[in-house]
């Protein structure tokens, strides 16, 4: 996966001189992005929104899911398709909007094309974003300095690219011929183009993709199949992770997990690694199968 390989997450370290006797100036910009937070948060809390709140704390930015969408997030060189309208913080005019249809690296919308990515075709989101990520400090006529945009977001779809729809096709029909051909039973395949196996069934809820997890993992190649007791290439306990940080196939397997579950996922390298290779041991174009228990969903 992204651990060694399971994890896309980077860890960031603080780092404090202890021998600065000086007390450090306060950075004007974190500053005012704590006091916008706290706003956002505030204003959240007092409407009294019933719909799942995701809060990225490294940001500040908040995203309230009036609708979850379905399969993989937008990866480079794939369409978007969705509309947005934007509004200045606690008013209800509209700023702008429009329909965009275009490569996700060509969204240039001023605060709301770092955040696409987090995004599932067929999700209605609401993007509460920081001023440090959109206007900042500029004032006009229409919107104050240092106030934070709220983007409401139609997402409708994410189309691959020729050339990963071609490996996508071919993937698939490999892990459902390699499946038949070793007696995979009791086996489902997800639209999406995962296949997986319920091999416990657990009785708690289901996590979304942006939840915290604690899981335990098996990663091995779709060649050992034939040895299902082969060493696996990676295995480990990961606790509090989150969902969205994983590699595709799982964003859009864990959620159909109950907590308590033990299930097997067979995952064309589209939804893997695609054509990068992680380490000698995962080659590029890789289709991989992950065992995968659902210990506990932690938020």
């Amino acid at each position: 996966m992204k651990h060694q390989a399971l994890i896309s997450l980077c860890v960031a370290l603080l780092v404090f001189s202890c021998n600065n006797k000086k007390s450090a100036t306060p950075d004007p910009v974190n500053t005012q992005l704590i006091t916008e937070v706290k706003a956002i948060d505030a204003h959240l809390a007092a409407s009294g929104v019933s719909d799942y709140i995701f809060r990225d704390d490294k940001n500040g930015v908040r995203y309230v899911i009036h609708k979850f969408g379905e399969g993989a997030l937008p990866r480079s060189g794939q369409t978007v398709n969705f509309n947005y309208t934007s509004t200045v913080f606690k008013e209800t005019t509209i700023l702008g909007g429009s329909l965009v249809n275009t490569t996700l690296e060509n969204v240039r919308i001023v605060g709301l094309t770092p955040w696409i990515p987090n995004l599932q075709a067929g999700s209605i989101v609401s993007v509460y974003v920081p001023s440090k990520y959109a206007y900042g400090n500029i004032q006009n006529s229409i919107i104050p300095a240092n106030t934070p945009i709220v983007y409401s977001v139609s997402f409708s779809g994410i189309s691959k690219t020729p050339a990963q729809l071609i490996q996508f096709d071919g993937d698939t029909s490999f892990i459902r011929d390699s499946l038949n051909k070793y007696g995979i039973i009791n086996l489902i395949k997800d639209k999406t183009g995962i296949f997986y196996t319920v091999n416990t069934q657990g009785s708690g809820s289901n996590p979304k993709i942006y939840s915290a997890v604690t899981i335990y993992y098996k990663l091995r190649l779709l060649s050992s199949i034939k040895d299902p007791d082969g060493v696996p290439i990676e295995e480990n306990n990961l606790n509090g992770i989150r969902i969205i940080g994983l590699v595709d196939g799982l964003i859009v397997g864990l959620p159909k997990m109950n907590e308590g579950s033990t299930v097997t996922f067979y995952i064309p390298s589209g939804l893997g690694y695609g054509t990068s290779s992680t380490n000698s041991k995962i080659p590029a174009n890789s289709n991989l199968i992950f065992e995968i228990k659902l210990n506990r969903i932690l938020q």
